[in-house]
């Protein structure tokens, strides 16, 4: 019986440990989180100012390697059969090159006719079959997952940041196409009465939650009303804190409003009092709530390089933001070496020691003979 007592007398105290526990997480994960978000938008900005146009840079002066190469091509006096063959392998590789380099949909018209003419395909055919290809992926990755999502809204003409825009938009609708189905859905198993008495609970702790986050709200809400504030310095600063209260209580964010609370009852109460003036079962239901907070501040620190925004460098960004960085200046001195090696290629076959030159470019890919020639080990990492 003792040990009883005292474990009772223990338990509020486990109670309001794990409360301060739990606020001091979402401390920490919001600063994680702001902190996470800062390192891709600086990545993304480095992405966009300095790699995007060193890439469209090293675009164009592919392109215009490849016109010049196609005018030798194109003068079979220059070459033997077997040289024409590896110079046209050469300009289909650099040509593949500049595609992913750049918007295919934006490729210089004559480059195009170059390919088309060189593969005896249209490249509009190939960007059909490869956005079909995608969709056929994703759709089997979606159905692993027991997801029907549908991509028909996805379109060959989409560049890169509208197609993810769509796959989140149709995982979105598919999710509450799914969530409908399983409300609307009348199941012919009997349930169990232990799964009836946790759904039951589950339905009043979900009212509590919404209670316990309404009661705060109009609470503070009296206090931090504009309206009835005469001076004009904490009318001001009134109607900042009520902006931030709505938002609060419209995203079920406990830790916010617990936070507004400490700021602006009198001023005088702390995160201690807070556990102090509240009953042991009012703070069993805030640590529920707290805790799917934490649950969900650590999903969107995980799930935050996948966010469209972010598509062009979320395959590039981990953990270690630092890491992302690093990489990107290594991509970004790798693209201005080859740009200027790229250019002073093109110049030389242009001029009159062209034929040396050419058989020299020849002479190498012949020698490494694969596509994934020591060129392509220097344009991408």
């Amino acid at each position: 019986m003792t040990n009883l007592i005292q474990s009772k007398k223990k338990q509020p105290n486990t109670i309001k440990k794990r409360f301060n526990t739990l606020r001091g997480k979402i401390k920490t994960l919001q600063s994680k989180l702001e902190q996470r978000n800062k390192d891709l938008d600086l990545s993304l900005h480095f992405y966009q100012t300095k790699l995007v146009p060193a890439k469209k840079m090293l675009a164009g002066n592919l392109t215009e390697l490849i016109k010049v190469l196609y005018v030798h091509y194109k003068t079979p006096k220059l070459l033997s059969k077997q040289d024409r063959k590896i110079l046209k392998e050469i300009m289909i590789d650099k040509g593949v090159d500049v595609m992913g380099l750049d918007d295919p949909r934006k490729i210089d018209p004559e480059l195009k006719s170059i390919l088309e003419e060189l593969e005896d395909v249209q490249l509009d055919k190939i960007n059909l079959e490869a956005c079909d290809d995608f969709k056929n992926q994703m759709s089997e990755m979606f159905e692993d997952l027991d997801i029907d999502v549908d991509l028909s809204e996805i379109d060959p003409s989409d560049d890169r940041e509208t197609v993810m825009r769509k796959v989140f938009e149709a995982m979105n609708k598919a999710k509450e196409n799914q969530d409908d189905f399983e409300e609307t859905t009348t199941f012919t198993k009997a349930k169990t009465k232990k799964e009836i008495e946790r759904e039951k609970k589950e339905k009043e702790l979900e009212v509590l939650q919404k209670n316990s986050t309404g009661m705060i709200y109009k609470q503070l809400a009296k206090v931090l009303h504009p309206d009835l504030e005469q001076n004009p310095v904490l009318k001001s600063q009134k109607e900042d804190a009520m902006k931030r209260l709505t938002v609060a209580y419209e995203e079920n964010d406990l830790h916010e409003l617990l936070s507004i609370r400490i700021e602006w009852m009198g001023h005088k109460e702390t995160d201690q009092n807070v556990v102090d003036t509240e009953n042991e079962e009012q703070l069993k239901i805030y640590n529920s709530i707290l805790k799917d907070q934490v649950d969900d501040l650590q999903m969107q620190i995980d799930m935050a390089h996948m966010h469209p925004r972010y598509m062009e460098i979320g395959d590039h960004f981990s953990d270690n933001p630092s890491t992302c960085m690093f990489k990107f200046n290594q991509m970004l001195t790798a693209l201005h070496e080859d740009n200027k090696n790229f250019r002073s290629l093109a110049e030389k076959l242009s001029s009159d020691n062209s034929k040396r030159v050419l058989s020299a470019i020849i002479d190498e890919y012949r020698t490494f003979s694969l596509v994934n020639s020591i060129w392509d080990d220097v344009l991408f990492d």
